[in-house]
């Protein structure tokens, strides 16, 4: 999962928010870890599940969002959100698809599913215009 990670994020140009979308444990964080490889970021990628959001610096900046914990689209402006995705830098967002509204600002949907034991199934969608 790191390696995709990896490999998909060097495609990138730098400005994109991509949705990260699947069970606990299918891969999502595992996924921004080869993100984080790519773009040479010298700190270890962990899940922002507690904080939700944690920001990293390489040769581009890497904003890591989680929200699992959020109950109302209403926090997404408490963590200063859309201030974020008009700025330089990959966001990757993790239950990005738990806020319907927030749909139109993915560039990319990744899907993840646990298919069987350590077996893993990714969808890579760009999104719908």
């Amino acid at each position: 999962m790191v390696l995709l990670g990896k490999l998909f994020t060097e495609t990138l140009i730098g400005n994109e928010v991509i949705s990260l979308e699947g069970e606990l444990g299918s891969g999502k964080t595992t996924f921004v870890k080869g993100a984080g490889k790519a773009l040479n970021i010298n700190e270890e990628v962990i899940s922002p599940s507690f904080i939700i959001l944690r920001e990293y610096r390489g040769l581009k900046p890497l904003y890591h969002f989680d929200f699992y914990r959020l109950s109302r689209e209403v926090h997404v402006l408490d963590i200063g959100f859309f201030d974020i995705i008009d700025s330089p830098g990959v966001k990757f967002i993790e239950w990005g698809n738990k806020f319907h509204n927030l749909k139109k600002y993915f560039d990319y949907v990744i899907k993840f599913e646990i298919s069987f034991k350590d077996l893993r199934i990714v969808r890579i969608c760009e999104r719908d215009e």
